[in-house]
């Protein structure tokens, strides 16, 4: 029986992690494909720290979908493992680019700046330490629909 007074798995604004995982993690890997789909059309540079940090967030986002019916220990330890891995891939872009290029004075964000290599290794790094962080606080036993 799950617990509904619970604070611990609430999102900003009192939303419940539980209610809207499934949206999440539709949503997450909409964003990886739609990514995929950019660099399989030649839209965008195939940028290999750019795949992984994509793979990452699309198999972060099918463990959030599927994760009331998987092993608790092996979808979170799997999770870490790879959500850990595309982390210090976005970090190593992040720093290579961006801070390295504004040490030397030579930075500036590519027009329009959503292109840019330094604001989407950020935006990795904040949409894959949520979803790790979705997974390390979502309750295993919450389901819509129980599975007979």
């Amino acid at each position: 029986m799950r617990n509904t007074h619970s604070t611990a798995n609430k999102l900003p604004f009192g939303l419940d992690i539980n209610e809207y995982r499934k949206a999440i993690g539709i949503i997450s890997v909409i964003i990886s494909i739609g990514a995929w789909m950019m660099d399989f059309t030649g839209v965008v540079y195939p940028c290999p720290f750019c795949r992984v940090e994509r793979t990452g967030i699309g198999l972060l986002g099918l463990t959030i979908i599927f994760f009331p019916y998987l092993n608790l220990f092996i979808a979170r330890y799997l999770s870490l493992a790879v959500g850990g891995f595309a982390f210090v891939v976005a970090g190593m872009q992040h720093f290579t680019y961006g801070w390295q290029m504004m040490f030397q004075g030579k930075f500036e964000l590519h027009t329009p700046f959503v292109e840019d290599p330094w604001v989407l290794s950020a935006c990795a790094m904040i949409i894959l330490a949520g979803q790790i962080g979705i997974l390390m606080e979502a309750d295993p036993e919450y389901r819509k629909v129980e599975v007979p």
